[in-house]
């Protein structure tokens, strides 16, 4: 098994400058479809996990080794994708108060 902190690098380089938002649902999420069929586009935690796991050198894990893997670390995932979202958005709310701030003051002088 990877490291946590391998897991949560990965997502915060390579993941989530790509997904800032799961497109599926609670359900979905958490059981996802990895044998495909159905709908025709598979889950997107199907295609988050298996680019992490190749990206960890783990390309060629089985079908069971795969929802294995992904129930062990989902919960990190979906974590650590939180934490980045809600640190975008403290940054953007300290940009925007010390803009609207910057504003007050130049009208007043």
């Amino acid at each position: 098994m990877a490291s946590i902190y391998t897991v949560e690098r990965y997502v915060k380089n390579s993941v989530y400058p790509k997904i800032k938002f799961f497109s599926d649902n609670e359900e979905d999420y958490n059981q996802p479809n990895f044998v495909g069929g159905g709908s025709g586009t598979p889950h997107q935690s199907v295609s988050i996990c298996n680019k992490i796991l190749t990206s960890l050198g783990k390309g060629h894990y089985t079908l069971t080794q795969k929802v294995s893997w992904w129930v062990a670390y989902r919960k990190i995932i979906k974590k650590k994708l939180f934490k980045l979202r809600q640190a975008d958005v403290r940054s953007l709310q300290v940009v925007f108060l010390e803009c609207e701030l910057y504003v007050l003051v130049r009208n007043y002088i």
